[in-house]
């Protein structure tokens, strides 16, 4: 999986989607964060 959020969006905004990620666990809310952040 490509992570083309990250070059586009700053380190912090990142740490907020791994943060995110983590906290539901699961590639369905991983995509989503990624999705809004695109």
């Amino acid at each position: 999986m490509p992570r083309v959020g990250r070059r586009a969006s700053p380190p912090s905004a990142d740490v907020l989607i791994e943060s995110a990620a983590r906290r539901l666990t699961g590639r369905r809310a991983r995509v989503r964060t990624l999705e809004l952040f695109r």
